[in-house]
């Protein structure tokens, strides 16, 4: 894919809002954040009075300074895109986690929320349509397609997802399609609510009208076999995401979040004071 290409495909796909817009019942919204732009380190700089006292001792928690700015990035992010979305402010919104570490409000109210970072770069999906699970991954170029994609491959893929591995004679080809299955795999491990960690198998049904997979997990919930349908939004050059849906051929709006994001916090519309915000588990996966 040329550079070229891939630019006017991410300016035809992601829309570039200054003020973040309504999320109607029945859609959901995809976020991109990348923290490469210059507006986005500057507003960084003052996105710790977003978080709750509990995160940012996490995020100082890091040792890598990348992995710092990411998180403070995905966590500010996620509380503005909710409260939004909920017509909060952002200190009313208090989260939770489920068993397997996932962020949810304290109190349901028909709102789903996922995040994936890596590598500078941010995504968050926003959902009033049911669970959301997203997965983004930097494609490591010094993979290659031999034995040590095996390897990987051999620990995180089903068996049939291997056997399209061992069939493909492109290396970088066999490398691409590993990050495709990787990152399915996690957005519906996700969206499911079950973790990335646990076990699942599910079978596959190839690509529809609307670009989704269907993927139809084996074991049974309340008598019946989830099913969610996945999708893989172009977030950049050397990235792999993925984001899933419990719906066919969903609403979803794509944006980047640069701009609204510098607004919204340059505008200073949160002014935290350290009781605001109560302490929540440190445990959790994003």
């Amino acid at each position: 894919m040329s550079d070229a290409f891939l630019k006017t495909h991410l300016e035809t796909l992601w829309q570039h809002p200054a003020e973040i817009p309504p999320l109607e019942s029945g859609h959901a919204h995809l976020w991109r954040l990348d923290l490469a732009a210059a507006s986005v380190r500057a507003a960084l700089e003052e996105a710790h009075g977003w978080l709750t006292d509990e995160e940012q001792a996490r995020a100082g928690s890091f040792r890598s300074s990348a992995a710092r700015l990411e998180f403070v990035a995905g966590r500010s992010l996620l509380r503005m895109l909710v409260a939004r979305a909920l017509d909060k402010a952002p200190n009313e919104v208090i989260f939770a986690y489920s068993a397997s570490g996932k962020p949810m409000l304290r109190t349901p109210c028909g709102l789903d929320f996922n995040v994936a970072h890596t590598r500078g770069v941010i995504l968050v999906g926003v959902s009033r349509m049911g669970p959301i699970g997203v997965d983004a991954e930097w494609i490591d170029p010094q993979l290659g397609g031999g034995t040590e994609l095996d390897d990987l491959a051999r620990g995180a893929l089903q068996p049939e997802e291997f056997s399209i591995l061992a069939g493909i004679s492109s290396e970088r080809q066999r490398v691409l399609e590993f990050y495709r299955f990787w990152t399915r795999r996690e957005a519906v491990a996700k969206a499911d609510g079950r973790g990335i960690a646990s076990a699942f198998t599910y079978s596959v049904h190839g690509a529809d009208e609307h670009g989704e997979t269907r993927l139809l997990l084996a074991d049974e919930t309340n008598g019946a076999k989830p099913e969610y349908f996945v999708r893989f939004p172009s977030i950049g050059e050397g990235y792999m995401a993925c984001c899933a849906l419990l719906h066919r051929g969903a609403a979803i709006s794509f944006f980047n979040a640069g701009q609204a994001f510098s607004l919204e916090i340059f505008r200073g519309g949160h002014p935290k004071k350290p009781d605001e915000f109560p302490l929540a588990p440190v445990s959790m996966v994003e």
